[in-house]
């Protein structure tokens, strides 16, 4: 019998029609909802910085610090927002535990996503486009054909970096080589993570971590996922609004 690889959603509890959303986008799937990290409690309410990003409580952000999530030196590295530690420690919570399972692969989607195929699962679309190959621990499940920002190998579609966490398929190993490449953060985990760990990627940016062992990391030649309308919306602002959009690139 074909092992059937989990299917995760990223969710926090504030969003549940986003859940509705997933559940009806993606109803061939067997989905389990895993609650994600809700960065508003360290936020500085109706406090702003840096083109209207939010800010954090001053008592908040020291107390990231001292737990070794951020690092030190994080705020001269980057303008973050609460929502992005938030962001960033829900797939580092499922990682932890994707890092202990038995499943060769785990399927990973942020609430926001949805298919770009019409029936089936995402399991079968992958292993009918691009079968992982033999040293993948991360298959990213967006593409070549995907507006997103990214550097992908022509030879072989390894992906060596780009700027989201939508939908990927991760090994245990994978999930490991995550967890100890993403803490303590100098950088959103979408960013650090390929930074520190990726084979292929040349560090351009001098950072202050020991090296790491590199897994190697690849995107679908064709995307399955893609974001939904709901991502037009952040649930990082009480508005929905994204002020800092493209700010950062």
């Amino acid at each position: 019998m074909t092992e059937q690889w989990p299917v995760y959603v990223i969710n926090l509890d504030r969003s549940p029609d986003r859940w509705d959303a997933m559940c009806d986008a993606f109803h061939g799937e067997s989905l389990i909802r895993f609650t994600g990290v809700d960065g508003r409690q360290w936020g500085a309410d109706g406090e702003f910085h840096v083109k209207q990003r939010p800010k954090f409580k001053p008592e908040a952000w020291d107390r990231l610090v001292s737990d070794g999530i951020l690092h030190a030196l994080a705020d001269e590295f980057w303008p973050w927002i609460p929502g992005e530690v938030g962001c960033a420690l829900s797939h580092i919570n499922l990682w932890k535990e994707i890092s202990k399972s038995d499943s060769s692969w785990t399927i990973v989607l942020e609430d926001d996503a949805e298919p770009t195929m019409v029936g089936g699962t995402l399991q079968g679309a992958v292993e009918e486009i691009f079968p992982p190959p033999e040293d993948a621990d991360i298959v990213f499940l967006f593409g070549r054909d995907s507006h997103l920002e990214m550097a992908i190998t022509d030879e072989d579609n390894r992906f060596l970096n780009g700027w989201s966490n939508l939908g990927y398929m991760i090994t245990p190993r994978g999930a490991q080589a995550a967890v100890d490449a993403s803490l303590p953060m100098l950088l959103p985990c979408d960013m650090q993570w390929w930074m520190r760990t990726f084979r292929g990627y040349v560090m351009q940016v001098p950072m202050p971590f020991p090296s790491l062992p590199k897994i190697s990391a690849y995107a679908m030649p064709t995307a399955v996922v893609k974001h939904a309308d709901s991502a037009l919306k952040s649930t990082f602002t009480v508005d929905g609004s994204k002020p800092w959009k493209r700010s950062r690139y």
